[in-house]
């Protein structure tokens, strides 16, 4: 055999053999450096948390330069309620020297969900605070700085930030900023038990948006409080005026101070006005019923039902009424048929209103949900 030949043969095999193992060895590292975070996200996507924490804390052990890694580590420790153990993370990668601007937002946005759902609200703020200061009106930021402000009742800088997000996004919120002045006066209460200095917020409020509710509820309740009984009543007129809708909301407590003062004509007149200036206030035409059923007009009270049916059939609460009061005045044919169509529908004794976010259900009128936090989730 030609020796040259041989020797050509032999240098080809070992040249092949030596590039076969170089390219498996970097497909290996390859493997090694990658795959494992992949699928530590995937198990993440999944919701399998615990698996996914397991294969990222061999692949920070393994390469500590990972900021990705690390970033997630975390994330996913908050994600399990380990929100202090998160944080201490998410904190010491701040700190790391040849951070990219993309991992230093990232960080800081992580560190900033631990301090929230840990509920560390004052390092949430703080956070945001330096955040913002060198970012401007991220919106992203505003958001979860509203969040801490929210949580930490600081009403004045909660409406300030809120502005800032409506500037943003360009969508004005009036009856938020309004909302915002009312807890204020109610801050005010809490603490200090001030009515004067809480009925000025809640007039601010008023003078915000007009319309809204809640500051001339608490308006009367304040000066019933202060046993200034006819400004009570003043500022439930105003609401009647401002936002008639929103009227029935003070019947209870309307109907029990004017009772109490034996205003019992003022009551029936108010309520007439309601009805000839908004015919579909229903609930205006139910309190109206059930004021003359008390006075023993009932053969007044079942007309004004039936009229009030005419204009909205799906009136439930008219359908009630009417169904008491053909009973009380012995129609038992008539009663029953309303009965039936009662039947038919969701009967409730109160007023019920649930919240649109988290389903939470009251007998009050609320702002904001004692239970997932939202603002403006009941339907009034």
């Amino acid at each position: 055999m030609d020796f040259t030949f041989l020797f050509f043969s032999i240098f080809t095999i070992l040249a092949v053999a030596v590039a076969g193992a170089l390219v498996y060895k970097k497909h290996q590292k390859r493997k090694k450096a990658f795959p494992p975070y992949t699928q530590a996200m995937t198990l993440m996507l999944n919701g399998e948390y615990e698996k996914a924490l397991l294969i990222l804390r061999d692949v920070v052990m393994d390469d500590s330069d990972n900021i990705e890694a690390y970033i997630l580590y975390g994330d996913i420790l908050r994600k399990l309620g380990y929100c202090k153990r998160a944080a201490k993370i998410h904190k010491e990668l701040t700190v790391r020297d040849g951070l990219k601007p993309q991992q230093t937002i990232d960080i800081q946005r992580s560190l900033l969900l631990d301090f929230l759902e840990g509920k560390m609200y004052k390092e949430a703020l703080s956070c945001a605070d330096d955040m913002l200061s060198r970012t401007g009106s991220d919106l992203w930021t505003l958001q979860r700085q509203l969040e801490a402000l929210e949580a930490l009742s600081d009403w004045k800088h909660a409406a300030e930030t809120a502005r800032k997000i409506q500037n943003v996004t360009g969508k004005p919120d009036k009856e938020l900023l309004a909302i915002y002045k009312v807890m204020e006066g109610m801050k005010i209460l809490a603490e200090d038990g001030k009515e004067h200095d809480a009925r000025l917020k809640f007039r601010e409020a008023i003078k915000i948006d007009d319309r809204l509710a809640m500051p001339y509820l608490e308006l009367a309740d304040s000066y019933l409080r202060d046993e200034r009984t006819e400004d009570a009543i003043k500022e439930w007129k105003q609401l009647f005026i401002k936002n008639p809708q929103k009227a029935y909301l003070t019947f209870d407590k309307l109907e029990a101070t004017l009772f109490e003062l034996n205003r019992f004509a003022e009551l029936e007149k108010i309520y007439r006005n309601l009805i000839e200036e908004h015919s579909e206030n229903t609930r205006a035409v139910a309190a109206l019923a059930k004021f003359l059923h008390r006075k023993g007009e009932t053969a007044d009270a079942i007309r004004i039902c039936q009229d009030g049916l005419e204009l909205k059939p799906e009136s439930l609460w008219l359908r009630r009424n009417l169904f008491r009061f053909l009973a009380s005045d012995g129609k038992y044919k008539e009663a029953t048929v309303v009965g039936l169509e009662v039947l038919k529908m969701v009967t409730k004794e109160k007023e019920e209103f649930a919240c649109k976010n988290c389903g939470f259900v009251t007998h009050n009128p609320l702002w904001r949900c004692p239970q997932c936090g939202k603002w403006r989730s009941f339907t009034f």
